[in-house]
């Protein structure tokens, strides 16, 4: 498995790709009706999956993730669960290939699957004769774990809410999709686990990778990313503010006033501290990402963590567009107040608005009244020592280009 410390060595910060079954959504695609959403079209039309994964990459997307998000292994056979994989490699691969004469690629990894009739980094660099414009760290596939309330289907990964379920059936939820990728020769180059709500979840997920890591001899590092809630009625100083999507504090006994656990996360990040090489958030308004990162990195910096894992995890953030979804409708609208006002949907002018569908704002003066700016954003969040930013749902792939241009100047 690829080792995030060595796309670092050549950036400061990698960026992700956005949106995927949104971008889908915004071409045309209707999933509405699709249980396995985004991943449903491995079948239907592959090639609209491999269009977005190269939309991301031309974009300057140093991570691309395989639309496994949705699928898990019951609705779907593992056979595609893995093509799901293989079209974001061989996209990846393509990419690389077609770039090969004015990009040099470097720090190719081990190879995922099979092959697929096209040459590896070191082959392509190999093979190049004509002077290099530039370096570009060969880009990395992530593996997306979706949450077991995305596999639920009613928006359950924004709320937590999963009823009456064992720890034991959500670790083999996860478990079943390892066991596909395995079954079908592809060892991952990145897991993403995101948009997790639920602290019974995290618990699994330790559980299973402390199982992983004792079948292997070398430890897996896996990249986390929490689906969280914002307690406005919690202290004014901003202290436990953030909380799991549940309810469940991240810090501290409080609770949020939507859940009725007492407990904290702090069991689950001990467990989980030694498993994962990068934390964060996705899928939240951009504006509170700022508010979570201070958190969990004051979380992971105290020295019990230390004692767990010597290297901090990295801070990862990718939120969405400031929607909100709707698990009923299957769609996204903006949040308003009662005097309907845009909220949460953070400062600066935006380059493009993903919110275009529903913005009240029109093209011409979207840049002036949305607010929405991810790239102007994450100054502040690099500030707070995230290193790994992008895009979630109803981002699209002109905010990473921005992203990348606004940033740049630290990546090369």
């Amino acid at each position: 498995m690829a080792k995030t410390g060595e796309l670092l060595k050549a950036k400061d910060i990698i960026i992700l790709d956005g949106g995927l079954g949104t971008e889908l959504e915004f071409r045309g695609y209707d999933l509405s009706q699709d249980p396995l959403w985004s991943a449903g079209l491995v079948q239907r039309d592959p090639g609209a999956l491999a269009a977005i994964h190269r939309s991301y990459l031309e974009a300057g997307a140093d991570v691309i993730t395989a639309a496994t998000y949705q699928g898990s292994i019951g609705p779907m056979t593992e056979q595609l669960f893995a093509e799901l994989v293989r079209i974001a490699v061989s996209t990846r691969d393509k990419f690389v290939q077609d770039h090969q004469a004015e990009i040099e690629f470097v720090g190719a990894p081990k190879r995922l699957g099979e092959s697929l009739d096209s040459p590896t980094g070191d082959d392509v660099n190999d093979n190049i004769n004509a002077p290099r414009r530039q370096q570009r760290k060969w880009p990395l596939v992530a593996v997306g774990m979706g949450p077991y309330g995305a596999y639920l289907g009613k928006g359950q990964e924004y709320t937590g809410d999963y009823g009456e379920v064992s720890k034991s059936t959500l670790i083999k939820f996860h478990r079943r999709k390892l066991e596909a990728l395995a079954a079908e020769g592809i060892e991952p180059e990145l897991l993403l686990f995101e948009t997790i709500p639920n602290s019974l979840e995290l618990a699994a997920i330790a559980d299973l990778l402390q199982q992983q890591n004792q079948k292997q001899k070398q430890p897996t590092k896996v990249w986390l990313a929490l689906s969280v809630r914002f307690d406005k009625n919690a202290t004014p100083n901003g202290h436990n503010q953030v909380f799991l999507a549940d309810g469940t504090s991240l810090t501290s006994a409080e609770s949020s006033a939507a859940s009725n656990s007492n407990s904290s996360l702090e069991p689950q990040f001990r467990a989980l501290a030694p498993y994962i090489s990068a934390i964060g958030v996705n899928c939240c308004p951009l504006d509170k990402v700022e508010l979570a990162l201070t958190e969990l990195g004051a979380i992971f910096s105290q020295s019990s963590m230390s004692a767990l894992s010597p290297t901090p995890p990295l801070l990862i953030a990718y939120p969405n567009s400031g929607e909100v979804y709707s698990g009923e409708t299957k769609t996204w609208s903006l949040p308003t107040t009662q005097n309907n006002s845009k909220e949460g949907l953070g400062t600066g002018n935006a380059a493009t608005c993903p919110n275009s569908a529903t913005c009240n704002t029109n093209e011409a003066n979207a840049e002036e009244d949305c607010g929405w700016d991810l790239a102007g954003n994450s100054q502040a969040w690099i500030r707070k020592g995230a290193r790994i930013i992008g895009g979630c749902c109803r981002t699209r792939p002109a905010d990473i280009a921005k992203l990348r241009k606004t940033i740049g100047d630290r990546l090369d």
